[in-house]
């Protein structure tokens, strides 16, 4: 005989919560992954970003120094004009007065760059009408590295990079006169006075725009003659990376070797 009532069919509540706890545990683990994929997406661009910032700055810089202390020469062979070179004193171009680069005088632990050749375009992209005396100048501020020509007198110059903490400059001096360019040491530029500079030595300590979390214990870095305490000095959980390079001058004077 054919019972009058069909068995009920359907979850009981038991499987229902087991059902919703199973849902919660690939929930959480799917927003943990996202949350971990986010995380390594955005500590993978800081690196790109202070990787790009830090080479860009370099290689500007040296390919503006490779031109420092050019002359031009008349046809007797004689320099049309003097005093190009590093500067270690104020000098004025352009109706424009440019620090030299003593140390410490881009502000607060930063150098200031300052060098002149005879060309026909500044760091900020600016031509003179003719060749002339050209005096660039680099340094930090804000945590901007920014430069400034000579041509343009109403300029206030240009940001190259940001998330630059420490800008440092060395001199590369040559003791012996034996013809041969070689930098005996490497000093600041307020003890190059007198000496030859065939080399120049710069060094940038870039830092990644947003912090980072769980970062861990904050790092110190030596940036040439530039010690700066993680703990104290750098505080922030950021992405940093020591950039450095030697560029060896080109235009000097022989007979002086």
């Amino acid at each position: 005989m054919t019972s009058r009532y069909s068995h009920d069919k359907g979850f009981s509540l038991v499987e229902l919560m087991v059902a919703l706890l199973l849902g919660s545990l690939v929930t959480a683990v799917a927003l943990q992954l996202l949350g971990t994929n986010q995380r390594a997406f955005r500590l993978q661009q800081s690196l790109l970003d202070v990787q790009e910032q830090g080479r860009f700055a370099l290689d500007y810089i040296a390919r503006d120094l490779r031109m420092m202390g050019y002359v031009q020469m008349d046809p007797t062979g004689t320099p049309v004009m003097t005093g190009v070179g590093l500067q270690t004193t104020n000098s004025v171009a352009g109706g424009v007065t440019y620090p030299g680069s003593a140390n410490n005088e881009g502000g607060t632990g930063n150098d200031r760059l300052t060098f002149s050749f005879y060309g026909i375009e500044d760091c900020e992209g600016d031509q003179p009408a003719a060749e002339d005396l050209i005096v660039n100048s680099y340094w930090v501020q804000n945590g901007e590295l920014r430069c400034i020509g000579s041509v343009d007198p109403a300029t206030r110059g240009i940001v190259l990079v940001s998330g630059v903490e420490s800008f440092q400059v060395l001199a590369g001096v040559d003791e012996v006169q034996d013809s041969n360019p070689f930098a005996s040491r490497y000093v600041t530029a307020n003890n190059v006075a007198g000496q030859i500079v065939v080399a120049v030595r710069v060094a940038l300590l870039v830092a990644s725009e947003q912090p980072q979390q769980d970062f861990g214990d904050p790092e110190d870095f030596v940036v040439l003659d530039e010690a700066l305490d993680g703990a104290a000095d750098l505080q922030e959980d950021r992405i940093r990376r020591l950039f450095t390079t030697t560029v060896k001058a080109r235009n000097y004077n022989w007979e002086a070797i």
